[in-house]
């Protein structure tokens, strides 16, 4: 009877030892899972940090595009305030003696007076 009751002992030792590897593996499978979940979201936050800086220096281009048209609006602004100033000045009139349309470049086109245009072209020459 020895015998059976050291086999028993043995399988049951055995088993004990399948199952704490097999709970050992699992546990190794569950950090192995944990890990790579950490790093798919390490990576996702690091691509969303890309778009980010994308954005980011896209609106910074944006902004400092903004501020050179302000700046020009402003600088035609001054421009155009100076001229009607010139023109009162010169013409004793509200209006300017011109007319401006849209060319065929898209550029502007003026058209005057010809007397005003001699004017003009003299005053400028």
């Amino acid at each position: 009877m020895w015998p059976v009751k050291r086999q028993r002992a043995d399988a049951e030792r055995r088993e004990r030892e399948r199952q704490e590897q097999e709970r050992q593996r699992q546990e190794e499978a569950r950090r192995l899972a944990e890990a790579e979940l950490r790093w798919h979201q390490e990576q996702a936050k690091v691509e969303r940090l890309v778009r980010l800086d994308v954005v980011w220096r896209r609106n910074q281009s944006l902004r400092e595009s903004v501020a050179a048209v302000a700046s020009a609006v402003g600088q035609a602004r001054a421009d155009l305030a100076s001229f009607s100033r010139l023109i009162r000045k010169n013409f004793n009139q509200e209006k300017w003696p011109v007319t401006v349309v849209q060319g065929p470049d898209k550029g502007p086109m003026y058209y005057a007076d010809p007397s005003i245009a001699e004017a003009w072209n003299n005053a400028s020459a």
